[in-house]
């Protein structure tokens, strides 16, 4: 996850463009007042890891969880950049090429 600090003074003015960065670039940004840490803005795909990591599941129910997030991410990227659904292993390997 890459985060991105970002001061309250920034964040007013916009707002819009760090929501898309946490909800769609699975960025954390990370609100400073006065040059300290306050609050985190974080897509709900975060927020949601977040939560099963609070339930005290076993490893292997949060590995599934990660592994159904990332399968809808890759999904989602395959529709935005119009590729029919394919092998996982292929569409990996796109997508770290496109990194």
């Amino acid at each position: 996850m890459r985060e991105v600090e970002v001061s309250l003074s920034d964040l007013r003015q916009r707002l819009g463009g760090y929501v898309n960065r946490a909800a769609y670039g699975g960025a954390r940004i990370v609100l400073l007042s006065h040059g300290e840490r306050k609050a985190a803005i974080v897509g709900v795909e975060d927020l949601e890891r977040l939560r099963q990591a609070g339930t005290g599941r076993d490893g292997a129910a949060h590995a599934f969880a990660a592994a159904g997030l990332l399968r809808e991410r890759i999904r989602r990227w395959q529709e935005e950049q119009g590729i029919q659904s394919r092998d996982v292993v292929e569409t990996l390997r796109a997508v770290r090429e496109t990194l």
